[in-house]
């Protein structure tokens, strides 16, 4: 899958897990079963903030490419950047608050080695592995992650 950010392709590094679900012991009488995709649609489909080391992140799902097949979204945090003024202001040091998030794409459908997640990795953003682990357990739903 190639996802496009603004100006181009995307050519990062992305680090790969799958889910696993553990069932619901027992599910209401009035309650329909979800399938596997359907549930992860579903934590994936939604804008969702957790805290992970004490910083607050957000996840925003992205649907910009209309197929629908992929779950793409981004996990971002708030940074505060180093950099300089202008010339006319003698270069001087100055900081500024932003965001620096990371593209996330799921493949929800039923496989033989379960479903993938993909995570972009960036050091300003986090460890994937970290990130996601705190994602799922905030989220208190039955996903796992797997190498």
């Amino acid at each position: 899958m190639i996802y496009k950010k603004k100006g181009g392709n995307m050519a990062g590094k992305f680090e790969l897990f799958r889910l696993s679900l553990i069932p619901k012991p027992q599910i209401d009488a009035f309650e329909k079963e979800q399938t596997r995709e359907d549930y992860i649609r579903t934590v994936f489909g939604e804008r969702h903030q957790f805290e992970h080391y004490g910083s607050l992140f957000h996840y925003i799902p992205v649907d910009d490419r209309g197929d629908n097949q992929e779950i793409l979204g981004r996990i971002g945090r708030p940074i505060t950047v180093a950099e300089n003024l202008s010339p006319e202001e003698n270069l001087s040091d100055s900081m500024r608050d932003g965001w620096k998030a990371s593209v996330i794409a799921i493949d929800p459908t039923e496989h033989g080695d379960g479903q993938k997640l993909a995570f972009e990795y960036d050091q300003q953003v986090g460890k994937p592995e970290s990130i996601i682990q705190n994602f799922v357990k905030y989220r208190g739903g039955p996903t796992l992650l797997d190498r």
